[in-house]
């Protein structure tokens, strides 16, 4: 069942909106109002249990209508056992302006960002993966020696290449070495994360204003995070108590596999007749941490969505200028503290057992009886195989990517301006990282620094740094991006705790780095 109450005439600016709880029948400490207002509805959550009749504010609100105010006896812990009290409403017009501050946090991969690893991580494994050399002789090498054979002119043989197979490992052998090893010094779109996928495309750089595609394309970035703060202010600038309120939203993007795995897959189909694999697979919070469970079109597409893990969100709450609790004349700003991120796809992917055996029969069918297929090409096979998608101990080394993070923490005050919590403090910031990728900054769309200063720059306001990223153990655990994130750990852990030791579908709740808090349930969202 729903109520609802209608004010019989308009209220044009801010109002205080007051509910009347009896002495009795007021059980549920979960009564959830929702209030049309100005800018959309607001749901306000009471605890109704007290003694006596009382009225009780669930807020202060802007209003260009006559103020409308739902209230179901459906609660977010509803057993049935309890009452939820319908009385009266009141609406109290107040003087205030309404203020409102999004900030935004994208992650972007460039492809200028240098792929060394941590030489520390990764002495003792043969990895093509441990730096940009390594990776180029490893293309060049893989695919050369498939170039090297003559094309096949009529039917297959060991001694000699189709021609699909050939002009795949071509393309790829030209965007290889047109790329180079150098970061910064090459052609745009030719550089060894471009051609790994690893990168976003140079053209979706962002400049000093949000660009529009990051909220409509994927494939634009890597994580985003928004928080949204809105309240009333009074004409001295004081935060009027209960207006205060926060929206937060995160997004995981997608990671593409390379061009020459899905050419070659195509490839080998039709100068071989082996069908490339099922790479379709079905997994939970892919994107968004919504608990859905979505297959994958990777098949057609080549894509791996990333996976966003838990978010962790703090309600919104009054401050002063220093990002303390107040009230009273020292209320003038409203905080926010939101962590959210997630893994890049190939880590979800490879939690699912299905792929890493559907590639190993796919590499498997090129040895079977009858099936005439050269070495080179068996070993190009492999070497996908190993590198993208195998499980286990010796397997891929996406099945322990890190995750990517970002946490918001802020006040946007009265007098304009947007602040970081507990302004003396050197480790506070307003927005935090993982070691990779760029982070951009912005404040309703407009480019931002990391004091809440305004700047129109194209610059990030944080530079990825690929070889911490990759380093899995130190002697002081804060430089790793595994286990948990503190205060003081800067780029270092992750909200979630996420270890070396965890496997590939890992998924857990999280905390912030900021306080170590699991957030407010109502704003655990993403």
């Amino acid at each position: 069942m729903t109520a609802t109450w209608k004010l019989n005439q308009t209220v044009d600016g801010a109002a205080r909106v007051w509910v009347h709880l009896p002495d009795h029948g007021a059980q549920t400490k979960y009564a959830e109002y929702k209030v049309a207002t100005k800018y959309g509805t607001k749901t306000r959550v009471v605890s109704q249990p007290g003694s006596g009749n009382r009225w009780v504010s669930i807020g202060a609100f802007m209003f260009d209508a006559a103020p409308v105010v739902n209230l179901s006896t459906i609660t977010r812990d509803g057993t049935g056992d309890q009452d939820v009290a319908f009385d009266a409403i009141a609406v109290q017009p107040i003087s205030g302006r309404y203020v409102k501050d999004t900030v935004e946090a994208i992650a972007f991969f460039d492809e200028d960002q240098n792929v060394d690893t941590d030489p520390a991580s990764t002495m003792f494994f043969d990895t093509p993966f441990k730096d940009r050399q390594s990776l180029y002789d490893w293309g060049i090498k893989t695919s050369k020696a498939v170039l090297d054979l003559p094309t096949c002119i009529d039917s297959p043989s060991t001694g000699c290449v189709k021609p699909e197979t050939k002009a795949a490992m071509g393309t790829w052998n030209t965007w290889i070495r047109e790329s180079g090893t150098h970061p910064t010094e090459h052609p745009d779109g030719k550089s060894i994360p471009a051609w790994m996928h690893y990168s976003n495309r140079y053209q979706d750089r962002p400049g000093g204003t949000k660009p529009s595609y990051f909220d409509t394309n994927d494939s634009t970035y890597k994580i985003k995070s928004k928080a949204t703060v809105s309240y009333i202010a009074a004409d001295d600038g004081t935060v009027i108590e209960g207006s205060e309120d926060v929206d937060y939203d995160s997004r995981t993007a997608d990671t593409h596999l390379p061009d020459f795995v899905m050419d070659t897959f195509k490839a080998i189909q039709r100068d071989y007749g082996i069908a490339p694999p099922d790479l379709n697979y079905s997994a939970v919070d892919l994107n968004e941490h919504d608990g859905r469970t979505v297959t994958t079109d990777t098949n057609t597409s080549g894509i791996i969505p990333g996976r966003a893990y838990a978010p962790v969100g703090h309600k919104p709450g009054i401050t002063n200028t220093s990002g303390y609790a107040a009230s009273g004349a020292d209320g003038k700003c409203v905080a926010a503290t939101y962590t959210a991120g997630g893994s890049i796809g190939y880590r979800p992917m490879l939690g699912v057992s299905k792929v890493d055996s559907e590639v190993a029969a796919w590499r498997g069918r090129a040895s079977t009886s009858g099936t005439v297929v050269p070495q080179a090409v068996r070993s190009l096979m492999g070497e996908i195989y190993n590198a993208f998608f195998k499980t286990g101990v010796t397997g891929s080394i996406f099945t322990q990517s890190p995750p990517i993070w970002q946490e918001l923490n802020f006040i946007s005050c009265s007098d304009g301006k947007i602040r970081k919590r507990y302004s003396e403090n050197s480790s506070s910031a307003i927005l935090r990282s993982s070691f990779m990728p760029n982070q951009y900054l912005y404040r309703n769309g407009e480019s931002m620094k990391l004091d809440g200063g305004m700047v129109m720059s194209s610059e990030p306001v944080i530079t990825g740094d690929f070889q911490s990223f990759s380093r899995v153990a130190a002697v002081n655990g804060n430089d790793t991006p595994y286990g948990y994130c503190d205060q003081l750990s800067g780029h270092g852990g992750n909200p979630w705790g996420i270890d070396l030791s965890d496997g590939p579908g890992v998924n857990r709740a999280g905390k912030t780095c900021f306080d170590l808090s699991s957030g407010d349930s109502a704003y655990n969202v993403g």
